[in-house]
């Protein structure tokens, strides 16, 4: 049963992300169950297990996925586009203020600002952190969300 579906008790030992090597281990499949900041931080092992065993493909499941916290989509789906040709300059979403301001949320600046969060709160990204720094560094300050991933859309901190 997808985590989402799961009992409490048996979703932390599950966890929200699980992955496994399909294709002769070049592609990797990655199921997450909802966006949670745990389940960013399964994302991120995860995904450095499958690309250190040889994974160089990614095969999505949101499937009975029922949302969460829109930072954490944020950060998640900026974990996925680093490997993209635009890496830390990946577009990852745009947010509409009520005045009409449009603000674009690159993928380093929304993993620069959840590691800022983190450390703010006195929370640990599962190497995250090397991520996020790592993405920001790539990203030279182009562009982007800052300290606002969350934008209009609000979400989860």
């Amino acid at each position: 049963a997808p985590a989402a579906e799961q009992p409490a008790g048996e979703e932390a030992a599950a966890g929200w992300v699980r992955s496994r090597a399909l294709g002769g281990g070049r592609v990797g499949y990655v199921r997450i169950g909802q966006f949670t900041e745990r389940g960013t931080a399964e994302l991120t092992a995860e995904l450095q297990r499958l690309r250190s065993s040889g994974a160089d493909r990614l095969v999505l499941d949101l499937r009975n996925n029922p949302g969460g916290q829109v930072t954490e989509a944020l950060a998640q789906a900026s974990l996925l586009l680093l490997d993209s040709d635009a890496g830390a300059d990946a577009t990852v979403a745009y947010t509409v203020d009520a005045a009409g301001r449009v603000e674009r949320h690159t993928a380093g600046a929304i993993l620069h600002a959840a590691a800022n969060d983190a450390a703010a709160d006195g929370r640990a990204i599962a190497d995250g952190r090397a991520a996020a720094d790592a993405a920001a560094d790539a990203a030279g300050d182009r562009g982007g969300a800052g300290g606002e991933a969350g934008g209009a859309g609000g979400g989860g901190r």
